[in-house]
């Protein structure tokens, strides 16, 4: 698409010729400088276009003083009174643009310290498939890399982790392991671990997100899970009712799903002041439940997202 400022400074220089768009890459006027063809009054040869991301200025009449250029050089040459005023905006732009990299960049530079702790673990096991099964999805390790079942007592500084019969989830950064989540296949016990140097990241499926699109939060990974084989692909599990505000301030769209339980509903409530939150209408404890009971997890996130008053009185109508 072409530049904003460039087109609006074009359109200014040549403004009352007749003009065409003939589409958003490309807008013809009739040529002010050589006045077109003096036999076909209607032709339109001077353009406005995008190529490989830059902006043209070309008069197709081959006699035309302004040949093949940009909007710098044809306000240089032409319009000299609109040109210091597009060098300015246009300063403005590349600075605004710059900073942006910037910003970006310093993003990037944030060092996620990975540690391949799959020599500790094993193989899922049939135990572990079936209880990933009776939760509703289908283990597939191109969809969130590669799961693991626990063996031995795995000792990491002080902390001693018992992950006999438990399932292994890894936290990955560009494919490579930095933390992981283990859950008990036989009861509720689970344990969370991660280097301490990535505090702020304990969030499974962070860096598979696009941050400019809708995201979509949940407590749990499979009611994350649950709500991505519904069709929501842009999911995140922050394992616990909160996710800390650098992570949140990241993203465009924050969109809570927390459970559908005293707490869960409490913390919406607290986030419904600044961003969109889920008012369930259903009384499933979290997306989960509603998967495996055949709820339309989607459909129900979809249908219900509030924010701001009409968020807290529909949330408060439920606790």
């Amino acid at each position: 698409m072409i530049d904003y400022i460039d087109k609006k400074y074009f359109l200014l220089a040549v403004a009352g010729n007749p003009r065409k768009d003939i589409s958003s890459n490309d807008i013809a006027v009739k040529c002010p400088i050589c006045g077109d063809s003096k036999i076909h009054r209607n032709e339109k040869r001077l353009h406005l276009y995008e190529k490989n991301g830059k902006t043209k200025v070309h008069c197709f009449n081959g006699d035309c003083s302004v040949g093949n250029t940009n909007v710098y050089g044809f306000l240089k040459s032409f319009y000299p009174e609109l040109f210091n005023a597009y060098k300015r905006e246009k300063f403005n732009q590349n600075l605004s643009r710059s900073e942006d990299v910037f910003e970006k960049f310093k993003a990037q530079q944030k060092k996620v310290l990975t540690q391949d702790l799959s020599n500790y673990f094993q193989p899922l096991t049939f135990d572990a498939i079936e209880y990933i099964n009776k939760r509703g999805y289908t283990y597939n390790s191109n969809d969130f890399g590669t799961w693991y079942s626990g063996k031995n007592p795995l000792k990491i500084g002080e902390r001693i982790y018992y992950l006999q019969d438990c399932l292994i989830i890894p936290l990955y950064y560009n494919n490579e392991m930095y933390g992981f989540y283990s859950r008990s296949i036989k009861d509720k016990k689970f344990y969370t671990y991660m280097n301490e140097s990535n505090i702020g990241y304990k969030i499974w499926n962070w860096f598979n997100i696009n941050k400019s699109e809708p995201c979509y939060i949940f407590e749990g990974i499979f009611d994350a899970i649950s709500a991505w084989m519904c069709g929501l692909k842009n999911v995140i599990a922050c394992m616990g009712a909160s996710i800390p505000q650098e992570r949140i301030d990241e993203l465009k769209h924050p969109i809570f799903c927390l459970d559908n339980d005293r707490t869960g509903l409490n913390n919406m409530l607290k986030y419904s002041k600044k961003y969109s939150v889920i008012a369930w209408n259903n009384e499933y404890k979290d997306c989960n439940e509603m998967l495996q009971h055949k709820i339309d997890v989607k459909q129900e996130i979809e249908n219900n997202v509030y924010t701001g008053i009409l968020a807290e009185v529909k949330i408060r109508a439920k606790l």
